[in-house]
């Protein structure tokens, strides 16, 4: 079901922004529950993918992703750690 057609056939390029593939990559983020689209760290994980957004929000809406609040410690210690994980990483 998720074929685009026969690179043999129809080259690559034209498979990748047919109208189908465009519908494809857009549902991802047009499936997102409203939780995820006010949340702080979208540009982080962007929903993760579509496959495991089975749990429902604080709110009950379904979509969310099963390791939401997992990735979003690790996103808040990553973002507020960010200058002395750098500071770390520079040659003494």
């Amino acid at each position: 079901e998720y074929k685009l057609g026969n690179i043999q056939e129809i080259h690559q390029g034209d498979l990748i922004f047919s109208e189908r593939q465009k519908k494809f990559a857009y549902a991802k983020s047009n499936s997102l529950p409203e939780y995820c689209k006010k949340c702080p760290y979208l540009q982080l994980c962007w929903g993760d993918c579509p496959k495991d957004r089975f749990l429902k929000t604080p709110e009950g809406e379904v979509g969310l992703h099963y390791l939401c609040s997992g990735l979003k410690k690790f996103f808040h210690t990553a973002t507020t750690s960010k200058s002395e994980i750098a500071k770390r990483l520079q040659p003494h």
